[in-house]
């Protein structure tokens, strides 16, 4: 096998790059006309009905106030806060209760939790 040249491994590298740029280009065009024709065909579609939807309205139910374990009570909120990446007052949990589990008492908070933020911040 003979030894190129640091010209020719240049030129190898340069068509190596261009031939991967190539197929980005060429992949990015697909992308973009597959993506216009979903969109058309979208369009098209006819939706089940005209008029726009409203979301359903959660049903308040009644507070029931019971003996409350702050520290419990404190965790569940310290627990949703730092899995949403919410602050305290940027979510409401509606309600709490117990439930018996293998012998543990589990907290298992129903109903849901919401918030008043993007998650995304």
């Amino acid at each position: 096998m003979t030894m190129g040249t640091v010209g020719d491994a240049l030129k190898i590298s340069a068509t190596g790059f261009a031939l991967v740029f190539l197929a980005l280009v060429c992949l990015g065009v697909f992308i973009t006309i597959v993506s216009k024709i979903v969109g058309a065909i979208e369009k098209n579609t006819p939706k089940g009905d005209a008029g726009p939807k409203q979301p359903a309205k959660p049903t308040a139910k009644p507070v029931v106030e019971d003996k409350v374990d702050t520290a419990l009570l404190a965790a569940i909120i310290g627990a949703v806060s730092e899995e949403t990446k919410l602050s305290v007052d940027k979510f409401t949990i509606t309600s709490i209760e117990e439930r018996k589990s293998d012998d543990a008492l589990v907290a298992a908070i129903v109903g849901a939790v919401s918030a008043e933020a993007d998650l995304s911040n």
